[in-house]
């Protein structure tokens, strides 16, 4: 199959964070947008052609000190590794 996508969209519907009180959430949400489009420009669409996957569970070692922009960088790339699996 030949996938030539110009564009790729990926819709999250819900990223439910429990244990992170105090976090700015609008860098959370800004970090998690850019890190997974960097990583789909950089790696590809890690879906494209298989079944969309309903949930994805998601365990992170986080230091509470480290900022939402951190936290949204990493959550990206759990997702995404993910969505590869």
């Amino acid at each position: 199959m030949d996938l030539n996508a110009t564009q790729v969209e990926i819709a999250i519907d819900c990223l439910a964070l429990e244990g992170f009180d105090g976090i700015d959430e609008a860098a959370v949400r800004n970090a998690f947008e850019a890190g997974l489009e960097r990583l789909v420009a950089e790696r590809g669409a890690p879906i494209a052609g298989e079944p969309l996957r309903q949930s994805i569970d998601v365990s992170l070692d986080w230091n509470a000190h480290t900022g939402g922009a951190a936290l949204g960088n990493a959550l990206a790339v759990k997702v995404y590794e993910g969505l590869s699996r």
